[in-house]
């Protein structure tokens, strides 16, 4: 596509740059539409300190908690509930103002009486949508998190591959960012099927006096050949000896 771009030069600032064109490139004719429904089962699991058992729930007919037909109702842990994206116990800076605090366990001064939180949802794709490839995971996970998608891992946030999976591990490090989303692009090739699908996130703390927790996720198909966009900003560094001139970043 070839587009071109009229826009005045030289409009007054005051004593700031002015930026003209702000442009992201929209995704091509082959990606289709998809919205994930903001629809989870949730469950906090306590740490082996304050009562639990450092193991994942399955159900009465032994399926695993990541699987399609896991039946929450016969959770060998019980405490599954609904819930909305995004969710946080304390106050997670990313997320609206005013969110109340939905995950429990977080204990000011710490231990926290819970370092994981399950979130399942299940959804449904056509044969168009499960067979794209390329996806966009724009998230917050704090501190770190683990996405399965029907069973199967295939992403990892902030959670490093030397540690431990289990309720009781700890990601570490620093934690992770709770002050903006991250947009990983993800190959998801034969992730999913035309029908139903769930995708299945283990989110822990990276130490037991974390002051917060919290998790949202926004998935997206994404066009595998374009990226980025551009940006034009008049006269960036003001009174320079071409004023009308824009500067463009890509």
């Amino acid at each position: 596509v070839n587009d071109t771009f009229t826009t005045p030069e030289d409009v007054a600032a005051g004593s700031s740059a002015v930026a003209l064109i702000d442009a992201n490139f929209e995704p091509g004719g082959g990606v289709p539409s998809f919205t994930l429904p903001n629809a989870w089962q949730i469950i906090d699991l306590k740490t082996t300190a304050a009562g639990g058992t450092n193991t994942y729930p399955s159900d009465g007919d032994a399926a695993n908690w990541k699987a399609l037909g896991y039946d929450t109702a016969s959770s060998t842990i019980p405490g599954w509930r609904a819930g909305t994206l995004p969710a946080q116990g304390g106050v997670v800076n990313a997320f609206p103002g005013g969110l109340a605090a939905t995950l429990t366990g977080i204990v000011p001064g710490g231990p926290n009486t819970v370092n994981t939180y399950l979130f399942r949802n299940v959804f449904t794709m056509t044969a168009a949508q499960a067979a794209h490839p390329s996806w966009t995971l724009n998230m917050v996970a704090d501190d770190g998190c683990i996405v399965y998608i029907n069973g199967v891992e295939r992403f990892r946030m902030n959670y490093p591959a030397a540690t431990a999976v289990n309720p009781d591990a700890m990601v570490g490090g620093t934690g992770g960012n709770e002050d903006a989303y991250t947009a990983n692009q993800v190959n998801l090739t034969g992730a999913f099927v035309p029908g139903q699908n769930v995708i299945a996130i283990e989110l822990h703390q990276n130490d037991s006096g974390s002051s917060d927790a919290g998790l949202d996720l926004q998935m997206t198909p994404a066009d595998p050949n374009i990226t980025g966009g551009f940006s034009g900003v008049d006269d960036p560094f003001f009174a320079t000896a071409l004023p009308n001139n824009s500067n463009q970043s890509h």
